[in-house]
């Protein structure tokens, strides 16, 4: 391979690779965004979802990019053409959206913040615990419903095929009496 050819190659591979990090960030963020595959994939745990995401399907830019700025890249500029503008250099893509008129002043933490923080991140986790028993249970209740509709159907198709069996038997006798008159 020539020098011209491994440059040819190493452009359309370049090429390749930013759009392929595009469709990862675009797919990522909408299976985020799907609150039924992280309920029941995760639990509805929006972390474990990210996490997982990460570490299975973006471990090439571990270190360099973390997924949640891919995906406010992505949710920035959703539209492909806008990354192809700028060759879809995440560095400068990142730059165009995080100017630094938009972050806000950086503010250290006090400490009775941090535990402030902790304290309710705590309690959310609590809540979220009791949440997640509550609907194991009415997933319970509702399979235990669905068990029993299922079979007071059953009982209700024999009541049926009696009533019907019951509704002949009249029928015949009723025709039995008028020949007899």
């Amino acid at each position: 391979m020539t020098a011209k050819e491994m440059v040819n190659e190493l452009a359309r591979l370049s090429l390749e690779a930013g759009k392929n990090v595009y469709l990862r960030a675009k797919l990522a963020t909408e299976l985020l965004a799907d609150r039924t595959w992280v309920e029941e994939e995760f639990r509805g745990n929006d972390f474990d979802a990210s996490d997982h995401l990460e570490e299975t399907y973006f471990s090439d830019l571990s270190g360099a990019y973390a997924l949640a700025d891919l995906v406010g890249l992505y949710q920035a500029l959703p539209d492909d053409k806008e990354w192809a503008k700028k060759n879809y250099n995440l560095r400068k893509l990142m730059q165009a959206v995080y100017t630094p008129e938009k972050r806000e002043p950086y503010q250290r933490a006090t400490w009775k913040q941090v535990r402030e923080l902790e304290k309710q991140l705590t309690e959310l986790k609590v809540e979220s615990t009791a949440l997640a028993k509550e609907r194991d249970g009415l997933r319970r209740e509702l399979a235990q419903a669905t068990h029993r509709l299922g079979r007071l159907e059953a009982q209700n198709d024999e009541l049926r095929g009696e009533v019907h069996k019951l509704v002949d038997a009249v029928n015949r006798t009723k025709k039995s009496k008028k020949a007899r008159v």
